[in-house]
């Protein structure tokens, strides 16, 4: 297996993740190439400056493409304090903070900058050890690193950026399929880095909830249900499988398994409160009273319209509205 062309994008970046394969003897996991590519502190697609997100960017986030869907969520968190993990440009960060006592935790040095410049809340680099209260990501999971499988075999990169399957590389892959009682029928991505992040919220949150938004599926439907697999990368608003294209210069994902953050979390003392659709979520909360009330005090129809299109983006099955809510209390 090998990329079609020859990799593009950041070329110091390029020559980083090229060293790095040749220090560890000619190859490395394809989890360990997508973590330089994305999260390298001084080159990676995070850290470098420029939009992420927005128009402007590569995608569009829930927040950005209205506030009806920050409004719905500060219905349902009712009380603060929030602790929310990768706040990306701070839109959702800004509408929640003039509410609620508002702590961010984000890896990114430009993503934390871009907040500072608009968003007031507190700070932090890990997670505390002991809190209490709501805890939020939006679209964080899917972008973290994650092990690309072919079923019983493991994607990993030569310095050339051809790929070849080898032998997992880590027992904890087996050991993931093993508790999950099933089996990968094709390609699939397994996100070991995300079990370890929600690990330690679980672990030290002392009370409160846990609201996890991104798109993904339960483990029988993302591992056996799409045998294609679910990595993408994004450029622009446009999607496309090759990451060894625009390296350093555009996101890459992959779908959120589920069913393991919900076990991980009983497993941590937690109970699944609520397992939803994003537009099961948003009409619960109101969503359509919202609107009723932004039709009455929109200075005229043209906006109300603008709205009211926003808000069926939000909730539509075939796009955001079909991203998973997941609630855990404790």
């Amino acid at each position: 297996m090998s990329s079609e062309a020859p990799p593009t994008g950041n070329q110091q970046l390029i020559g980083i993740i090229r060293h790095a394969i040749e220090a560890a003897g000619g190859r490395i996991t394809f989890r360990d190439f997508m973590e330089l590519a994305l999260y390298h502190p001084d080159h990676g697609y995070y850290s470098v400056l420029g939009d992420k997100t927005g128009k402007r960017g590569d995608y569009l986030t829930s927040p950005q493409v209205s506030p009806l869907f920050a409004k719905c969520l500060a219905r349902f968190i009712d009380a603060g304090p929030v602790l929310e993990v990768g706040a990306g440009d701070g839109t959702l960060a800004a509408q929640l903070a003039a509410k609620f006592d508002y702590l961010i935790l984000e890896r990114s040095p430009d993503l934390r900058r871009r907040q500072q410049e608009r968003v007031q809340a507190t700070w932090v680099d890990a997670m505390p050890e002991r809190f209490e209260g709501t805890v939020l990501s939006n679209e964080l999971l899917d972008a973290l690193p994650v092990h690309r499988l072919a079923r019983d075999r493991e994607r990993y990169v030569r310095a050339d950026f051809s790929e070849e399957l080898g032998p997992y590389s880590t027992p904890r892959l087996a050991m993931y399929f093993e508790r999950l009682g099933l089996e990968p029928a094709g390609e699939a991505e397994v996100n070991l880095d995300a079990l370890d992040l929600m690990a330690t919220v679980y672990a030290r949150l002392r009370r409160g909830r846990v609201i996890t938004i991104d798109y993904g599926y339960e483990a029988e439907e993302l591992f056996v249900r799409h045998p294609q697999g679910t990595f993408l990368t994004y450029y622009r608003h446009a999607a496309d499988p090759n990451p060894y294209e625009r390296i350093g210069e555009k996101d890459m994902t992959s779908h959120v398994d589920f069913t393991s953050l919900m076990r991980l979390g009983e497993e941590h003392g937690l109970r699944t409160a609520l397992f939803t659709t994003q537009a099961d979520f948003l009409a619960s909360q109101g969503i359509g009273e919202l609107l009723v009330e932004a039709q009455r005090t929109a200075p005229d129809p043209v906006s109300y319209t603008a709205l009211r299109q926003a808000a069926i983006g939000l909730i539509d099955p075939g796009g955001l509205g079909g991203f998973r809510v997941l609630v855990q209390e404790r």
